[in-house]
């Protein structure tokens, strides 16, 4: 702005003294002191009115009509000195650039207001494009702007990206207008604070901060800002926390769009670590969290273009020795084409919102790709995971009902595995849907029994057919007795819910041994069968 104010005065001078060489050229014309070498002086007059204007016009542009009165003086002094000539030494040479002059005048003026609202529009335009309506403070754009300015301009600078935890459920139990007056008063209070720094708001509860203050400047900022939101009015007495995430230009990257990113990461783990917590950015937290968003776009891309795979891992029955059924395993490979940690990608798509997709996936491709199988082995069970939370989720049921119908599928073939039954809220709507498969003939196994927290008396109430003993409990039940006791009396609790009972994780004859001996029904593990494609499965005959 420094800059262009002073090219916008040099810009004035220039012209100006241009402009009063041509008055004096004329006034010596008009005067008869100048040789008549350049032709008619009635032309050459013309001529010098005609620079002079240019020089006039000159000033009111480059200056976007803020010298309005210098111009508008020069001209009246022009004005003066030719009317002298004409008036008192009776020459006419000066007429045309006295009539220039006082139309000069009048162009001046039009053209200087012309300028003057089209720079208000201008700012009004950039208001509109660097400014958000609601808080007043720079938007996303005029932020980005902003730091590519102090970036060109080779200053260091920390750049915080601040976070209200959980603002969109504050607005919600609130109502958008409060979670708008919030976010206003969070504006005002913090431009209160004495200093420097630039906040912008990015939208959906999230600012930004830029300073070019030193470490402990910054942390104080970021202090004075958590005490400023305790003073929140809102009638609805909300807590409000931040989470923010700081990375520094030029020490993390010299890159704004990376600086940006970074800060991004460091304020995601700030939000895991709990509420009101600050976060500099580093790169194992970077790496870490960069390689979720990887998994979950691997997951997202997998939903799309059918990219899981669905391995079945036998499941035998411990007296007979022969196979009853096949879990399906869901798998997923990176771009590298190696496997990606089935824990990991679960999680992150239950955090991610993607696991609903991912149970309706493997309920349709499991039931396609295994249904004559079943046909020519009806003693064999397929089982297929799914989420507490999804049970009594409206329409699910049907849509397995429908995919049993879709792929011609015998429902009695069918096992649903509950997984994370701790996550059933409403324990009457699970046992009416869970009811309303088994009046198909599609078996329950309540997975993972003994683990979570959900109370005995309502997995008891659960109408199954199978409790599903976790490997936790079987990793070491050889050399451990007060596990082996657990486990007997999870078989016992199972055969008095009138369940049978399978033990996942078998991966030895000792613990075959011992399951045996307790009662144990079936049994699934490496030491008699590790997870395989369809293609394998199907060559597996009847009493093998």
């Amino acid at each position: 702005m420094y800059a262009l104010n002073r090219y916008n005065w040099i810009n004035t001078l220039i012209s100006s003294i241009g402009y009063m060489v041509c008055i004096i050229l004329q006034t010596l014309i008009g005067l008869g002191q100048m040789p008549d070498v350049f032709g008619d002086s009635f032309s050459i007059n013309g001529i010098l009115g005609i620079v002079a204007f240019s020089f006039v016009i000159s000033i009111i542009i480059g200056s976007k009509g803020k010298h309005l009165k210098v111009a508008v003086i020069i001209q009246i002094i022009n004005i003066l000195f030719l009317s002298l000539s004409v008036i008192f030494r009776k020459l006419y040479t000066p007429l045309p650039s006295l009539i220039l002059s006082c139309v000069s005048i009048i162009v001046c003026c039009t053209l200087s207001k012309y300028l003057k609202q089209l720079s208000e529009n201008a700012s009004t335009i950039d208001n509109l494009i660097y400014l958000d309506s609601l808080t007043g403070l720079l938007n996303k754009r005029g932020f980005m702007k902003e730091l590519y300015v102090k970036s060109n301009q080779g200053k260091e600078f920390y750049l915080a990206m601040i976070d209200l935890n959980d603002f969109r459920r504050i607005s919600d139990i609130t109502n958008h207008s409060e979670g708008d007056r919030i976010l206003k008063n969070i504006a005002q209070s913090w431009l209160k604070i004495p200093m420097d720094f630039t906040v912008s708001y990015f939208g959906g509860g999230t600012f930004a901060l830029v300073s070019e203050c030193k470490k402990y400047y910054i942390d104080n900022i970021i202090s004075e800002m958590f005490n400023s939101i305790k003073f929140i009015d809102s009638e609805y007495n909300v807590l409000i926390t931040l989470a923010v995430g700081i990375s520094h230009y030029t020490q993390d990257t010299s890159d704004i769009d990376q600086l940006v990113t970074y800060a991004d990461t460091a304020m995601i783990k700030s939000k895991e670590a709990g509420k009101n917590k600050v976060t500099y950015f580093d790169y194992d937290s970077y790496n870490l969290i960069k390689n979720r968003y990887n998994i979950e776009r691997n997951v997202r891309d997998a939903l799309v273009k059918n990219k899981f795979e669905i391995l079945y891992q036998p499941q035998f029955s411990l007296l007979e020795h022969t196979v009853v059924g096949f879990e399906s395993l869901l798998r997923l490979r990176d771009s590298n084409g190696n496997f990606i940690n089935t824990q990991d990608f679960i999680n992150i798509a239950e955090n991610s919102g993607l696991i609903y997709e991912i149970d309706l996936w493997v309920i349709k491709n499991v039931l396609m790709q295994t249904s004559e199988y079943v046909k020519e082995r009806p003693e064999v069970d397929i089982s297929v995971n799914v989420s507490g939370k999804h049970i009594t989720t409206p329409g699910f049921i049907d849509y397995i009902v429908r995919c049993l119908e879709l792929a011609n599928f015998n429902p009695n073939n069918l096992k649903i595995e509950i997984t994370e039954s701790s996550y059933i809220k409403d324990f009457e709507d699970a046992i009416k849907a869970i009811d309303k498969l088994k009046n198909i003939g599609v078996k329950i196994a309540l997975d993972d029994f003994g683990t979570g927290y959900s109370s005995l008396s309502y997995l008891t109430r659960l109408p199954s057919d199978l409790l599903k003993i976790d490997k936790s409990f079987i990793d070491g039940i050889e050399l451990d007795q007060s596990k082996c006791n657990f486990v007997d009396i999870i078989i016992k609790l199972g055969h008095i819910m009138n369940n049978k009972v399978i033990a996942e994780g078998v991966e030895n004859t000792e613990q075959l041994t011992i399951l045996s001996v307790l009662g144990c029904d079936y049994i699934q593990g490496y030491v008699w069968g590790k997870p395989m494609s369809f293609e394998e499965v199907k060559y597996i005959k009847e009493g093998q």
